[in-house]
């Protein structure tokens, strides 16, 4: 018995020893890879003496100015430590930020204030300040959340992990207990969801390593499942989209969505919902991959400490179908950042940060080739964002370069192929080339047009209504300060009431989405590689109504509008492009001015062209309105009138195209347009063979013939017709389709909820699609006997023809320019 009783002793003292083991490994990983960085760094590094420098250079001056014998705040600027509603929250944590900066600041050798005894004494004595004047246990939550409950507990943190050694048992104890109730309490508690339960839980288990509580860790890992893992049911979805669209017709301009929590999370396909309505992977996002790199490096090389099982599969859906089409060439697209859309909020530093988590979890990818893949992916991020010049800028030198070195010696070639997705429970479309990536932002009464809070994207208004956001290899730092230069009113891809509109940065403003927000927004994806999208639109503060379709292809985006309609006696214009000119433009061959803040008119040109950007072909005729601003940024737009009624447009994005390309283009174009009205709009690729059509209700286009709204799209070749339908309303049960020709199912099993019967010389095919979110469903026919080719009109209306015999004439200070019996004006300014 007594051997017995030894045994369990042994095995218990080497489980403590074990765990004080992992204790000491985990507050040494915490350290090395979250905080601060191995110390035994490049010394001779230029970017990495810059970086320390700029870090001892600001914690000396906060040294100067920190207050010696403190009685009620540490610097004068932040005097409202306790007690103050609208300041206490940031002053807190503006100061322990600081004092981060100070302990960083003492941590590193090559620092000139490295080991200085005075700055340690003023950081210890300010933190015993703190929990005693202002920041203890029983301090009470007042103001923002946000503060108490993640910004504070995270920069305590770096400061007790960086000064752990040199901190008092109490003082140690001084970090616990101020944040029991703020972070452990509420973490298992609170009601937080996705990015804000994944912050939280990070400081717990922050707090589990620092003050040696199993408990903690344990806890951590079990409530940031709910941040992962999305277990809301499809009734629970759809209870709160109904309560959702309720709360849109009831409340006019103002909505209130609290409490509609269950529209958040990430979707099947792909889409990352937060603050209820707005895409949001490339803002709150980034903490759920900031939580899984964490963890996965803390935990490294402890025997009793691992991820829990439902990391593996989750984490491989959100890297897969979530952040990966998100980031361009290591940038993240602003129309997945939310209300993240000034400066401040680099755009490529987002795409840094996230690509360098995606690497620094990629130990819980289990399968090798798809973890190879990735690391592929990650790598040609930093590699291919030409924003940048090193794969080394816009990082934490000294924290994060070891794990790009390493990053960089584990990959290998990637290749990224043409590809085409639509977040339908997002109202977002990525389309990508082998030449340029293609965004488009709508809204709809799921999905927000924007958000603005605290003076920032206050004026996005228009950002929502079908935004179109290209994306190329040059001009990378186009979209970083887009929304800080931009003219509001002139959002490329909208079509919008002139309304004079002000941002009122004291008001926190949410989604600006109308009472009569539409149902039918959204789409369907041929093969993965090509899209029919529309947008049946409203405006939020007029009665302007309009059907907007994008049909996508390898080198062009058709564009139509129809049906575009408003009572009020104000103009209508849609924006074809906005952007910052810097190496010139033209239209129909000839240079445009740069005469800034001049409205010039061009009456039936057919294309405009910028360089490195790509050219714009109308196949219509337009008139077509330049204006430049002072900024220099270049507005071409489309001027429907005042009060228009059943007014169109229709013109052919064509990214990267060179001036030769463009023109040869228009000359041969490949898109035809088949149909441009408020019940249908549709088009033919005539290279491709490929049509899409958007139903906006009943009716026939290119031999297909629906039974209600839909989106579909089509592609036949001499044996095979691939046909993709998708409900964008979420409102139908059932499609139907007949076909003018004899289909039969490749498959002998027919895709769940699909039926397929033939006539004498028609093909009825019926697609349940109840419940589907908007997603598409694409079929893989047999053809018996195939559709007929689209009629196309034997001579394009509005081509360019040569460019031989070209003279120009003036009359009354309009210009008109002759080519070969091709005859457009220029008004408002006389080109010399």
């Amino acid at each position: 018995m007594k051997k017995l009783i030894s045994l369990c002793i042994v095995a218990g003292l080497a489980i403590v020893s074990a765990l004080a083991t992992d204790f000491d490994i985990m507050r040494d990983n915490l350290r090395r890879e979250v905080f601060l960085g191995s110390l035994d760094y490049d010394v001779s590094d230029s970017a990495i003496q810059a970086h320390i420098s700029t870090i001892a250079r600001n914690a000396a001056t906060y040294q100067n100015t920190l207050a010696k014998n403190p009685t009620t705040c540490l610097w004068t600027e932040y005097d409202k430590l306790k007690g103050d509603r609208s300041y206490t929250c940031s002053h807190l944590y503006y100061s322990l930020i600081r004092l981060h900066t100070m302990a960083l600041a003492w941590a590193y050798p090559t620092s000139s204030l490295y080991h200085d005894a005075t700055l340690l004494q003023d950081i210890k004595r300010s933190l015993d300040f703190l929990y005693t004047y202002a920041l203890n246990e029983k301090t009470t939550l007042l103001g923002n959340f946000w503060e108490w409950r993640i910004g504070m507990p995270q920069e305590y943190a770096a400061i007790v992990s960086i000064l752990y050694e040199q901190l008092s048992e109490v003082q140690l104890s001084h970090y616990d207990l101020s944040f029991t109730n703020f972070v452990r309490s509420f973490a298992q508690t609170g009601n937080l969801t996705f990015a804000n339960q994944a912050d939280i839980c990070r400081n717990l288990l922050y707090m589990g390593i620092l003050c040696g509580k199993q408990a903690d860790i344990s806890n951590a890992l079990t409530m940031v499942k709910r941040a992962f893992v999305d277990e809301t049911t499809l009734d629970e979805r759809k209870r709160a989209q109904s309560l959702f669209e309720q709360m849109l017709a009831e409340q006019g301009d103002y909505h209130n969505y609290n409490g509609i929590t269950k529209k958040e999370g990430l979707y099947s396909d792909g889409t990352f919902i937060q603050h209820t309505a707005m895409p949001y992977i490339g803002g709150y996002g980034s903490s759920m991959i900031q939580f899984a790199a964490e963890m996965q490096l803390c935990f490294s090389g402890t025997k009793a400490y691992s991820a829990p099982d439902y990391f593996y599969e989750a984490l491989s859906l959100w890297i897969e179908k979530a952040y990966i089409p998100a980031i361009y060439k290591g940038e993240m697209m602003r129309m997945f950042m939310g209300r993240n859309t000034n400066s401040a909020h680099n755009s490529h530093t987002m795409g840094r940060a996230i690509g360098l988590n995606i690497y620094r979890s990629r130990y819980l990818i289990q399968d090798s080739e798809q973890r190879q893949r990735i690391v592929n992916t990650c790598y040609s991020w930093f590699k291919d964002d030409a924003y940048y010049t090193s794969l080394y800028d816009g990082i934490d030198p000294v924290i994060d370069r070891p794990h790009i070195e390493q990053m960089q010696s584990e990959a290998s070639d990637h290749v990224s192929e043409p590809y085409s997705h639509i977040f339908a429970a997002g109202d977002r479309v990525v389309h990508e080339t082998e030449r340029f990536r293609f965004g488009l932002a709508m809204s709809s009464n799921r999905i927000g047009k924007f958000e603005g809070f605290r003076n920032n994207n206050m004026s996005g208004w228009y950002t929502g209504d079908g935004m179109t956001y290209i994306y190329t290899q040059n001009n990378r730092d186009h979209w970083l300060n887009y929304f800080n230069s931009c003219n509001f009113y002139h959002i490329p891809g909208t079509t919008e009431d002139m309304l004079s509109r002000a941002a009122d940065g004291s008001v926190g403003m949410l989604f600006d989405s109308p009472v009569n927000a539409q149902a039918w927004v959204g789409g369907v994806t041929l093969l993965n590689r090509y899209t029919a999208a529309g947008m049946s639109h409203v405006g939020a503060k007029s009665d302007l109504v309009a059907k907007k379709s994008w049909f996508m292809f390898d080198d062009e985006v058709h564009c139509l509008g129809a049906g575009i309609s408003m009572s009020e006696n104000r103009q209508v214009l849609t924006t074809i492009e906005s952007r910052r000119i810097n190496k010139g433009w033209s239209v129909d061959g000839e240079a445009a001015t740069t005469k800034k803040c001049y409205e010039v008119f061009y009456t039936n040109p057919a294309y405009a062209y910028i360089n490195e950007v790509g050219g714009y072909y109308f196949p219509d005729p337009v008139q077509l309105t330049t204006y430049i601003e002072q900024n220099k940024y270049y507005s071409l737009y489309i001027d429907h009138g005042k009060a228009p009624q059943d007014a169109t447009y229709n013109y052919v994005l064509l990214p990267q195209m060179t001036a030769d390309e463009t023109l040869a283009y228009t000359r041969s174009p490949k898109t035809v347009t088949l149909s441009n009205t408020a019940l249908c709009q549709s088009v033919y690729h005539r290279t491709l063979g490929i049509v899409g059509i958007n139903f906006w209700q009943a009716g026939t286009s290119a031999s297909v013939t629906s039974d209600g709204e839909a989106s579909v799209m089509y592609h036949q070749t001499p044996t095979t017709l691939y046909f993709a339908a998708s409900d964008p309303t979420w409102k139908r049960t059932s499609q139907t389709f007949v076909l003018d020709g004899l289909f039969a199912l490749s498959s002998a099993e027919p895709a769940e909820g699909v039926s397929l019967t033939r006539s004498a010389s028609t093909t009825t095919i019926t697609i349940n699609c109840t419940d589907r979110m908007g997603q598409g469903e694409c079929l893989q026919l047999d053809i018996i006997k195939p559709l007929p080719a689209p009629d196309v009109p034997s001579s394009l209306s509005n081509t360019a023809v040569d460019d031989t015999n070209v003279f120009k004439t003036v009359n009354d200070g309009v210009v008109y320019i002759h080519r070969n019996g091709h005859t457009y004006t220029i008004q408002g300014v006389l080109i010399k």
